[in-house]
């Protein structure tokens, strides 16, 4: 059993100590069983909600490529953009969340704000930020050292999200995540 300790609350493998959780919902309460709370002091105030992508809106999979949006979570989203401004963030290429997400009317940031994207408004165009644009000669330096570096490592992926890299391991086995490292 590893024990890990972190803001004074010690944890095990085995997950959290009840006191350890409540303690950690004390500070972090959950939107849920805190809703009126939120309502309350939202009053008067605008409201922003913003979503990842990854885990939020769709399960954490070992092919990033499968991680499909539901329907079902598909129409919530819908619903919430009807109410307020509504973004979506992740580290994924805009394009590739678009392309899962399929709304045009939810704000999109891809690697990880660097290609922002909102919806069109009133008969005006679509907004586009890129910030890192002049950097994308050296991001696809980059991207090619790391498929190189990485060809060999079975189960390997790099993912190219055009304003940042991911190198995804999920699927390397843990020996030889272990040689590698040492």
């Amino acid at each position: 059993m590893t024990r890990v300790k972190n803001d004074d609350c010690d944890a095990t493998t085995n997950g959290l100590s009840d006191e350890c959780y409540k303690s950690w919902m004390m500070e972090h309460p959950s939107a849920i069983t805190s809703f009126d709370q939120m309502v309350s002091k939202a009053k008067g105030k605008s409201i922003v909600v913003f979503l990842d992508y990854d885990g939020t809106l769709s399960p954490i999979v070992d092919d990033p490529d499968l991680a499909f949006m539901s329907d079902e979570m598909r129409s919530a989203v819908r619903e919430i953009a009807k109410n307020f401004p509504t973004a979506i963030i992740s580290g994924r290429s805009r394009e590739k969340v678009y392309e899962f997400v399929q709304l045009t009317e939810v704000y999109y940031a891809g690697s990880h704000g660097m290609d922002i994207m909102g919806p069109p408004h009133q008969g005006h165009e679509v907004i586009l930020f890129q910030p890192a644009k002049d950097f994308l000669p050296a991001i696809q330096k980059i991207s090619n050292v790391l498929e190189e570096k990485t060809q060999k490592i079975e189960g390997a992926l790099i993912e190219d999200n055009r304003f940042c890299i991911s190198v995804h391991f999920r699927r390397v086995h843990e020996k030889v995540i272990k040689l590698q490292s040492s």
